[in-house]
């Protein structure tokens, strides 16, 4: 063999315990700790696309009590003039339980989005409150007057668990409490004749001022007010605004 072959031999021999030797300290590198650490994470899941608009989620019952501008009393005995009647929430007196469960749904929407449906029970019972759920309705208003206060956080504390997003409106009628009067636990406040009394007529100066200075304490108290007032031709629309300016969530209706 030639010198030149020799070489060329020797050469390649070489290379090639070179490379394997390279190739050994490389996987060693790539096994060891610190490597291990350094190495780069696996690139993350792509997020899934954003839901189009109308698949948003529909807002739950606190949330439009919270959101409601205006509210109205019903009458279940008269469907028509029920699924005509305006306001964010409705209040359904009389034999709701005897509504069809297609009108009551029907209750529910209105054309600008929907609204609350309440059923009004005319004593503070838990079977009164259950009936409510039962036949579909957003929640129960229960008078204050004549019941206890355990005896309402008892039925409170009940519906909570077995529904949490079901309403307990607290009506105290035309009491105004004074702000140091515990209140069973609700999530809202039905008062009347805050501003004028049934026949829609103004309270004397002094008992106006104490009516509108224990309302101001009741809206301070950080539950949703619904407030009723009866007016008489033309003064609807300021009762309404005052009641709004107030905090309130108002309803005024024709005096009887």
């Amino acid at each position: 063999m030639t010198r030149a072959a020799d070489r060329t031999v020797a050469s390649l021999f070489g290379g090639l315990v070179y490379c394997l030797v390279c190739l050994s300290v490389v996987s060693s590198a790539a096994h060891s700790p610190a490597h291990a650490q350094a190495a780069p994470a696996a690139s993350p899941m792509p997020s899934p696309p954003n839901p189009p608009a109308w698949l948003e989620t529909q807002p739950l019952p606190p949330t439009l009590l919270a959101r409601a501008r205006d509210w109205a009393m019903v009458d279940a005995a008269a469907p028509d003039g029920t699924l005509e009647a305006d306001g964010d929430v409705l209040l359904v007196a009389g034999e709701w339980a005897e509504l069809p469960s297609e009108i009551l749904k029907s209750l529910k929407v209105r054309p600008d989005g929907d609204r609350l449906v309440i059923a009004v029970a005319d004593s503070a019972t838990l079977p009164a409150a259950m009936e409510a759920m039962i036949a579909g309705s957003d929640g129960i208003a229960v008078s204050v007057s004549g019941s206890a206060i355990g005896t309402i956080d008892g039925i409170v504390a009940d519906l909570r668990k077995r529904d949490p997003d079901f309403l307990i409106l607290l009506d105290l009628g035309a009491a105004l409490p004074s702000p140091d009067t515990i209140l069973p636990h609700g999530d809202g406040l039905i008062v009347r004749h805050v501003l004028a009394d049934a026949r829609g007529a103004p309270y004397p100066d002094d008992e106006a001022a104490a009516r509108l200075a224990a309302f101001k304490a009741l809206v301070g108290r950080k539950l949703p007010v619904l407030a009723a007032e009866s007016a008489g031709d033309g003064a609807s629309t300021g009762l309404k605004d005052r009641l709004t300016a107030l905090g309130a969530i108002p309803f005024v209706s024709p005096v009887p």
